[in-house]
């Protein structure tokens, strides 16, 4: 799912967030959570382009993993550190054991971005789990539904 898509999901949640805590913090806190997770992109974007940081489009491709045919993808490994569920079902536990609003607040933008690329990426339901990756060595051709372009390799 493309970063702008996430901007406007998370935005009625966190504009819902600033208003009944009456703070503008929870609603960014929210926002924040709900598009930044996408900065684990850089990882792939690194290793099939290296730190020419120059090019923005193809970071931009990066963040939305597949090429435009969807069916291959530049990169060999996807780690995508932050796109995880046990990350969810942790910061969940911390959150409702400490009861801290401006966590439940990020937690829940951190949450609706995971559960917007689940239903959006249309991947194996396993792909969201960090351990089932590192099983699959993270692996692009194991544990997505793409071929590698051989010509990144």
């Amino acid at each position: 799912m493309r970063v702008s898509d996430h901007v406007i999901y998370c935005l009625p949640l966190s504009l819902a967030f600033s208003l009944y805590l009456k703070s503008p913090l929870p609603g960014l806190l929210c926002l924040a959570s709900g598009v930044l997770i996408d900065v684990d992109h850089t990882i792939e974007y690194v290793q099939a382009y290296g730190f020419n940081l120059g090019c923005l489009k193809k970071l931009l491709i990066a963040t939305q993993v597949k090429s435009k045919n969807k069916k291959i993808s530049d990169f060999k490994k996807m780690y995508l550190i932050f796109h995880s569920l046990e990350f969810v079902i942790i910061f969940w536990i911390i959150g409702l054991a400490t009861k801290n609003l401006y966590f439940i607040s990020a937690i829940s933008g951190y949450s609706l971005h995971i559960l917007l690329d689940f239903i959006g990426n249309r991947e194996y339901p396993r792909f969201y789990w960090i351990i089932w990756r590192a099983k699959n060595k993270f692996l692009v051709e194991k544990i997505l539904r793409v071929e590698i372009n051989k010509e990144q390799l």
